[in-house]
């Protein structure tokens, strides 16, 4: 979650609760241009990654993101994740 204008670098602290199968990440926030900011692949920040940013109802005050691990046997993870925004 990001705070400010497109492309801002103010990043929110969330809290961070470990759950079976992976984490649920809280992030409450106030003021306005709230961002949420799917960012994967690559192997490092920026370097071949694929970004895509939404911006936020600015009624909402929080969001909760799941993320998921599926593990298969003799086979890579696979991560999901969903947010939910209120």
């Amino acid at each position: 979650m990001v705070s400010g204008d497109l492309y801002a670098e103010q990043e929110f602290i969330p809290d961070i609760k470990k759950v079976p199968g992976g984490h649920d990440i809280t992030y409450s926030f106030p003021g306005n241009g709230r961002w949420l900011v799917c960012e994967y692949g690559g192997s490092a920040r920026l370097a071949g990654s694929v970004q895509w940013w939404d911006k936020l109802n600015p009624q909402f005050t929080e969001c909760e993101l799941k993320l998921r691990e599926t593990r298969l046997q003799h086979a890579e993870s696979k991560w999901s994740a969903t947010a939910n925004c209120k």
